[in-house]
């Protein structure tokens, strides 16, 4: 086998002796692409790229003979350099999927969840390599899942000791206040609930006066499944409503609630601006814009459990 590899090369060099500068320059760039694409060494790629730049500087300096010199340099490159792919062919590919199968039996026993599918949109990327022979990108991206692996386990053991505190209901008030305006109250609230089920929600709501010249009336839930990363608590929505906003604005002229009409300018009184009912379902491209995360500490600090 490695008789016929050399006797390929030889033969290729040869009729490449044959061949006019742009033919041979077409012919390192098309397969020095084709190269480019599958991750290999530096110490292969870079003697090619030296090489085929200089005789092209060569080349439009009118220097046709290093051109035609440095072009067959970075032809020798090119055929080293698939030589090394053929044979990595046989010989890595085998140790990188052995590789990728540990790893995937590693992330069956030992994550979970978020985890476990971090994971294996790992192993997926390292397949999609695998199946057009980029073996060097799969081995990269292998090493890079291994040499994580430690911290993706111990970011599943502290979920794992988290998860038990979560569950129940968390409420955050607050009341707006304002240093020279007492009719400033609104009561704003937040509120997650976490089921042992795996499904949950989150609730944000403010009602009342929120600034001197403001008032609000607006609440938005948003419902689906949580999990953890670490310390993160991640919640995918799965449906998001916003019930009826309405807000009214101060005539600080006339001390009249309502809202200005900017089109127009004009004030217009006791009617609020209302934004309509709106509701994302699953189907909705624009749902995955509610999904949220909190820290566990974020949450001890500024929630209460009941």
């Amino acid at each position: 086998m490695r008789f016929f590899a050399v006797f390929f090369a030889l033969a290729a060099l040869f009729l490449a002796g044959c061949q006019s500068f742009d033919d041979l320059s077409s012919n390192v760039q098309e397969r020095f692409a084709a190269l480019e694409q599958k991750g290999l060494p530096d110490s292969l790629i870079t003697p090619i790229r030296m090489a085929f730049t200089t005789a092209q500087m060569d080349s439009r300096r009118n220097r046709n003979n290093d051109a035609l010199k440095n072009i067959n340099i970075a032809l020798e490159a090119v055929i080293r350099a698939e030589n090394y792919l053929e044979k990595s062919l046989t010989e890595t590919k085998p140790q990188v999927i052995a590789s990728r199968n540990a790893l995937a039996a590693r992330a069956e026993a030992e994550l979970r969840g978020l985890h476990k599918a971090d994971a294996d949109s790992i192993i997926a990327i390292i397949d999609s390599f695998l199946k057009i022979d980029f073996v060097f990108r799969a081995q990269s991206v292998a090493a890079q899942l291994e040499s994580g692996f430690a911290g993706m386990t111990a970011a599943q053991a502290t979920a794992d000791s988290i998860r038990p505190r979560i569950f129940g209901t968390w409420t955050h008030l607050d009341t707006s206040k304002h240093n020279f305006d007492r009719a400033v109250n609104a009561v704003s609230r937040k509120v997650f609930t976490f089921n042992r089920n795996g499904t949950g929600t989150f609730v944000s709501e403010r009602r009342g006066q929120s600034a001197p010249n403001l008032r609000e009336d607006w609440r938005f839930e948003t419902q689906g499944t949580w999990d953890l990363r670490g310390s993160n608590i991640h919640l995918t929505a799965t449906r998001w409503h916003g019930a009826e906003q309405r807000t009214f604005q101060l005539n600080e002229n006339t001390g009249v609630w309502g809202h200005m009409n900017h089109e127009t300018n004009q004030f217009h009184n006791n009617v609020p601006i209302v934004i309509p009912e709106d509701e994302l379902t699953s189907d909705d491209p624009d749902l995955a814009k509610q999904n949220l995360f909190i820290g566990f500490s974020d949450l001890q600090r500024d929630f209460r459990r009941r």
